[in-house]
């Protein structure tokens, strides 16, 4: 009778070891992609980031328009989408704005407007005329639509040919 404890025991332990051996085996065969990439990169000290690609909108012929749609394309991805030089060839930003962003926001990786500010259902309005690195801009304030109405960022537009570009994003607290 002791003999057959043994062998009970044996073979309940040899079965928990065949278990634990598939289970593991299975796990090392389905790794997302997405893991490899990131062990790989972190093995050799290289930041792998993505931006993401979005469609834009046709510049506006009105400085309250073009606020809107920057606004609405900067917040339309979860990821800056300035970041990693992709400021350069983005039609919003006037070019006094790209060499700013290259140098007071670290070739674009952090972000010209506050996370903490943004907002789901905004208004633009209260446009004013100011002059300012030579020539007239209009300056909007982004705003928090009712019931809250709490005023968010003021852009700066400058009117090239007709469209508006943004000239400077400021955060309001």
């Amino acid at each position: 009778m002791n003999k057959k404890y043994m062998l009970l025991f044996v073979s309940t332990i040899i079965f928990f070891i065949i278990f634990i051996g598939v289970i593991l085996f299975q796990q090392n065969q389905f790794i997302p992609a997405s893991s490899l990439q990131t062990q790989n990169s972190s093995q050799t000290n290289q930041k792998i980031t993505s931006v993401p690609t979005v469609t834009l909108a046709p510049l506006s012929g009105s400085a309250q328009q073009a606020a809107w749609q920057f606004y609405n394309y900067y917040f339309s991805t979860p990821q800056n989408p300035l970041a990693v030089g992709k400021y350069k060839s983005n039609p919003y930003l006037s070019q006094d704005f790209k060499d700013n962003i290259e140098t007071g926001y670290d070739n674009g990786n952090v972000p010209v407007f506050c996370p903490q500010n943004k907002s789901a259902n905004i208004v633009v309005g209260n446009g004013v005329q100011v002059y300012r690195l030579n020539q007239y801009m209009t300056e909007e304030t982004i705003s928090e639509a009712s019931p809250a109405a709490k005023d968010l960022y003021t852009i700066m537009l400058e009117n090239n040919n007709g469209s508006w570009l943004v000239e400077d994003v400021n955060c309001l607290n």
